[in-house]
């Protein structure tokens, strides 16, 4: 993982930018680097589609540079990009501008190693890894009270973001797919408690739902029949 290096100016903290390899979605070619959506440059590289998200606020899930050298490299390049050509009358100049923008696709292709494809021995970019993370981070607090922005936190990616990669993953927003998994696991937990020692109302609470009536709609929704049924079988 990258270190975060926050740079300050005039009193206002910057992120570095991050560069991503993009899930889908159509990019330019590189030859066409006029590709240029706000603070979003996108480009096609050996590895894939790629974005530099130059203010590193647009969620995606981003790459380590291939050593600090070359993440000092990157460092200073988008320094001067921003300083240079976002923030001052040069933005206007498109020759100027898109010849900047060709030298910042560059040095993210050689600082973040985009200039040779993956070897067969070596495993692809993950395209979900935050969401892999965010998962793993539900399935481990089920019984927890959580909310999306502890989520993004633990999936290190922004709340948009997370929101975007679960509809994109599993066409629910990030609190439908914890409600499901917390309904699976009262699903199994029924099945396997003694109805002489437990009852509907303590394994809905153990699974974090607090209205019954809520839990027993959702229940019946998702499987069919009545929790008092799973649980007397």
């Amino acid at each position: 993982m990258a270190r975060q290096i926050d740079h300050e100016r005039n009193g206002r903290v910057e992120r570095p930018a991050t560069v991503s390899l993009l899930v889908r979605g159509e990019v330019s070619d590189e030859a066409c680097v006029a590709e240029v959506s706000g603070d979003l440059i996108r480009f096609q590289t050996a590895r894939g589609a790629c974005a530099i998200d130059v203010t590193a606020t647009r969620g995606l899930d981003p790459l380590p540079p291939v050593s600090a050298a070359a993440e000092h490299l990157w460092s200073v390049t988008v320094d001067v990009y921003r300083t240079h050509v976002l923030q001052s009358e040069m933005f206007t100049h498109v020759a100027l501008r898109r010849e900047a923008t060709r030298s910042l696709i560059t040095t993210a292709i050689v600082a973040f190693g985009l200039d040779e494809p993956p070897s067969p021995s070596e495993p692809p970019e993950p395209a979900s890894a935050a969401i892999r993370r965010a998962r793993a981070f539900i399935d481990a607090n089920l019984q927890k009270p959580l909310s999306v922005g502890e989520i993004a936190t633990a999936a290190r990616v922004s709340v948009r973001g997370l929101q975007y990669g679960f509809d994109e993953e599993f066409g629910m927003s990030p609190m439908s797919y914890l409600r499901t998994a917390r309904l699976a696991a009262a699903y199994r937990n029924l099945l396997d408690a003694d109805p002489l020692r437990d009852s509907v109302t303590h394994v809905a609470r153990r699974w974090g739902f607090g209205h019954l009536g809520r839990f027993a709609a959702a229940y019946r929704d998702a499987y069919g029949e009545n929790p008092r049924t799973t649980l007397a079988r």
